[in-house]
């Protein structure tokens, strides 16, 4: 007996017409759980540089004589192990209401990460819905702040 490809065809797309979305649905899952692994895997990856990065800036700043160089090691070090494009220290004045920055860096060879720090800003000068500004404001530790407010 022979079959003729007309008769092939019918008899295979009848049988397989029931499996077809079966098929499709078990690919798309894989495509899914293909697309959520390497979402996953890239995160993972990013919190291990910043992983990596606390435990090299601990072992740095233990070496460091004066805060300020500790500082300025630590956001170095942020910026240039990280995907970071910014990194700055900031502390209250133990006199008076003023905030200063202690050391800053970015990604970038901007004139304005080679500037002189401590820079001095008033505390009340802080948007409110800023966590530092609530926590140098009180003087309390503080949660997320809503933003919408």
């Amino acid at each position: 007996m022979q079959w003729a490809p007309s008769s092939v065809r019918q008899v295979f797309w009848r049988a397989e017409r029931g499996r077809l979305p079966i098929l499709l649905f078990v690919l798309l899952l894989i495509g899914g759980v293909g697309w959520f692994t390497q979402n996953l895997l890239r995160q993972l990856i990013r919190l291990r540089q910043y992983q990596a990065v606390t435990l090299l800036v601990q072992q740095d700043l233990l070496s460091q004589d004066n805060p300020q160089a500790m500082y300025q090691r630590l956001v170095d070090n942020v910026v240039a192990q990280t995907e970071a494009v910014g990194a700055y220290v900031i502390a209250r004045e133990l006199e008076g209401p003023f905030l200063t920055i202690q050391a800053m860096a970015d990604a970038d060879d901007d004139p304005l990460s080679a500037r002189a720090v401590p820079v001095r800003y008033p505390v009340q000068g802080i948007c409110p819905t800023i966590v530092a500004g609530e926590v140098f404001r009180t003087g309390l530790q503080q949660g997320p702040l809503n933003p919408e407010l």
